[in-house]
């Protein structure tokens, strides 16, 4: 069962069960595993996406994004096209860094 789409209108940091949770995001947003393994599909994709700590996905289409932790509990950081564009870190801590 899949928890309720979200829209994410603000950088924010998410903490995720395995219970899929749906997010509308706008293209140019960015997907950081902030802590715990991140399994996320979007919708019209072929390849779902594991996340490791640190890891970054790019959100290239309009398309519904389903995420979840894969064991326990993940955390998991929406960086809004205007944070995301300031950084090309492929890495969680390297586009903090940038942020500061």
């Amino acid at each position: 069962m899949t928890r309720t789409t979200t829209e994410i209108l603000n950088s924010v940091t998410l903490d995720v069960q395995d219970q899929p949770l749906a997010l509308r995001l706008p293209v140019g947003s960015a997907l950081f595993a902030v802590q715990g393994k991140v399994w996320l599909t979007q919708e019209r994709q072929l390849e779902d996406i594991v996340l490791a700590p640190g890891q970054r996905f790019d959100v290239k289409s309009t398309e519904l994004v389903l995420i979840s932790a894969i064991k326990g509990t993940a955390s998991v950081h929406v960086a809004q096209p205007a944070d995301a564009a300031t950084s090309r870190a492929t890495d969680i801590h390297d586009f903090a860094r940038d942020q500061a």
